[in-house]
């Protein structure tokens, strides 16, 4: 039973990354178990994107911050960086060369990236973010991009296998999701099979113990004197099948020939 709840714990986990589709649902998330999220930034950030940084934490609720040279983890990361200055925004999309004033914030894989070409962007980046919780336009979607550099598969810019860079597609979380629900549905059929043959088996012990106290008390009404119709009699009036009454009279004849012909 705890390796099935423990399986859709998982799966409920799963299926909401692989759901959350937009930045507001992604911090939705988040705040729902902050503990589980860590903010990354670079040793460079500046007062005032250290500052917005804070009232984002603050709103979602997420303590536990790092550096970027010190995070090995690569899931539930909301890192703030530049793919050409820090190391952990570089490893998660690839290298990414921003223009003047671009920027991009998305959400790729369990990952929110906040990556500009200066301070100033990652800043104004920042403020649209500390505008949740309200369903701002630029949250109600999986990227805003200021400028034509985006962080996301699939967009004009052409993007590298971020496979090769630590990334782990919503595809990828789709499969093992359908691997825990296979392995959920089968534990759940196990289950239901065991109990169906403890039920069997209890249903076939009573029945043999049934049979084996009707056995004797027939041959205990022998002893006494009583025939055979009037056994018939008794155990039909105090209920017992007469299908079952035959085949425990049977036994009793010799050379396994009916005693009594069958009751219609």
């Amino acid at each position: 039973m705890k390796k099935i709840i423990l399986f859709f714990l998982i799966s409920l986990f799963l299926i909401q990354i692989v759901s959350a589709t937009t930045i507001y649902e992604y911090l939705e998330g988040a705040k729902q178990n902050p503990e589980a999220y860590t903010i990354v930034a670079s040793e460079k950030i500046t007062q005032g994107e250290a500052q917005k940084l804070g009232i984002l934490m603050r709103k979602v609720g997420i303590v536990r911050n790092e550096l970027d040279f010190d995070v090995r983890e690569s899931t539930n990361l909301i890192v703030l960086g530049n793919p050409t200055i820090n190391s952990v925004t570089q490893r998660l999309v690839g290298n990414r060369t921003f223009g003047n004033n671009e920027g991009s914030m998305a959400i790729v894989g369990t990952n929110l990236i906040i990556a500009g070409s200066s301070s100033q962007v990652n800043s104004q980046l920042l403020e649209i973010l500390n505008q949740y919780p309200q369903q701002v336009e630029e949250l109600m979607k999986n990227e805003h991009v200021i400028g034509t550099t985006h962080l996301t598969v699939g967009s004009a810019v052409q993007n590298e296998q971020f496979s090769n860079n630590g990334f782990f597609s919503p595809l990828v979380f789709l499969f093992v999701f359908l691997i825990l629900a296979t392995a959920l549905t089968t534990a759940l059929v196990n289950v239901h099979v065991k109990k169906k043959k403890v039920h069997e088996d209890k249903k076939s012990l009573k029945e043999k113990q049934e049979k084996q106290d009707l056995d004797n008390y027939i041959k205990m009404c022998i002893n006494r004197g009583y025939n055979l119709q009037q056994i018939r009699q008794v155990l039909i009036q105090n209920g017992w099948p007469q299908e079952t009454i035959n085949e425990e009279l049977q036994k009793l004849a010799n050379n396994q020939k009916p005693i009594l012909p069958p009751l219609s």
